[in-house]
């Protein structure tokens, strides 16, 4: 059961992500800038999820990464990492876990 849940909760998350980046104007001049998150160095970079929010996170380096003064294209940004496939932190307990560990 926790199995279909989990399964049920990720598929939810690809269509949000799929929603975000068709409910704007996608710039791909704009995303291509930000395409090493998902090509060269995915295993380093998450996307913490909270209800509707997106932040984006380096657990190599303990970083957060701010979009400035964009938050459509920091939303896009996100949206497509996880579509490519980055890991997913879901929920307010799992973020805090997360934060919580040291390197």
């Amino acid at each position: 059961m926790k199995n279909l849940v989990r399964f049920s909760r990720e598929s939810e998350i690809q269509i949000e992500a799929e929603a975000e980046l068709e409910a704007g104007e996608v710039v791909l001049a704009d995303l291509s800038k930000y395409q090493y998150l998902w090509k060269e160095e995915p295993a380093e970079w998450v996307v913490f999820k909270d209800d509707y929010d997106y932040t984006i996170f380096n657990i190599k380096t303990r970083m957060m990464l701010l979009i400035d003064k964009d938050d459509d294209l920091a939303d896009q940004v996100a949206a497509m990492m996880i579509l490519q496939g980055n890991c997913v932190i879901d929920g307010k307990d799992e973020i805090g876990k997360v934060l919580r560990e040291e390197n």
